[in-house]
């Protein structure tokens, strides 16, 4: 524990060197520019004494109970939904495609209804989302633009409005970060941010995945997706 400590000192030491680097690093900047002569002056910027305090305020409050190097499991049920959704689709059909194969046809990304759950390694859990239900509760679309191209996608997972949400969250954006060799950089950035002044994170949690594809009539239970980061979705709140 206290070399895990150490090593994240150590990692936000240097996150805030290289901020405050690029704060501080001045640029040239040319002023009063002849139009007519083409001449430029190097006269020396005056700055003014008066300053205004815009400063950026996250709700810390919010990391309070996060474990970071904690993984939850769950469980996702996809099946067709309808045309109107855009997800009367086959999970193969989501996970075959691109974001530039939708931009080329001009239409919406393919998704699926799913029934999310929350658990353990035993099973979905009482009292968790989802526990006990049968009805689709959310709608599965991959996410991610260059990262759609891979063979693992990104799931973007939107809970319906009478769902009763997750930690606070009605999105929950699933990356697999299948080009990253050490695939948590993402997860450690929005970790190390938390404990920046003037700085906005979002709310991580590794995720263990499993899915259970009902869309070709065939139930071969739950397979091993395996790990993924979910990475709150931002908003204007």
């Amino acid at each position: 524990m206290r070399k895990e400590n150490s090593i994240k000192r150590l990692l936000l030491t240097v996150l805030t060197a290289i901020l405050t680097v690029s704060v501080m690093s001045g640029c040239r900047v040319v002023i009063n520019d002849d139009a007519e002569t083409g001449n430029v002056s190097d006269e020396p910027i005056v700055f003014s004494n008066s300053t205004v305090d815009y400063k950026l305020k996250d709700n810390k409050s919010l990391y309070e109970n996060d474990d970071d190097n904690s993984v939850i499991t769950m469980y996702l049920t996809v099946t067709k939904g309808n045309s109107s959704e855009a997800t009367d689709h086959t999970w193969e059909e989501v996970n075959t495609y691109s974001v530039y194969y939708y931009e080329e046809k001009g239409v919406e990304r393919y998704g699926v209804n799913g029934l999310l759950q929350v658990g353990d390694e035993s099973g979905p859990k009482a009292g968790e989302l989802g526990y006990g239900k049968q009805a689709p509760n959310c709608t599965v679309t991959i996410r991610g633009q260059s990262s759609s191209s891979y063979g693992q996608k990104n799931y973007k997972i939107k809970l319906k409005n009478n769902s009763e949400g997750w930690n606070g969250q009605m999105v929950i954006n699933l990356n697999k970060h299948q080009g990253e060799g050490l695939r948590f950089r993402n997860k450690l950035m929005y970790d190390l941010q938390e404990n920046l002044n003037d700085m906005v994170a979002l709310r991580t949690q590794f995720v263990h995945l499993y899915v259970r594809d009902l869309t070709q009539g065939e139930d071969i239970g739950f397979e091993d997706y395996g790990l993924y980061t979910q990475v709150e979705q931002a908003n204007k709140n």
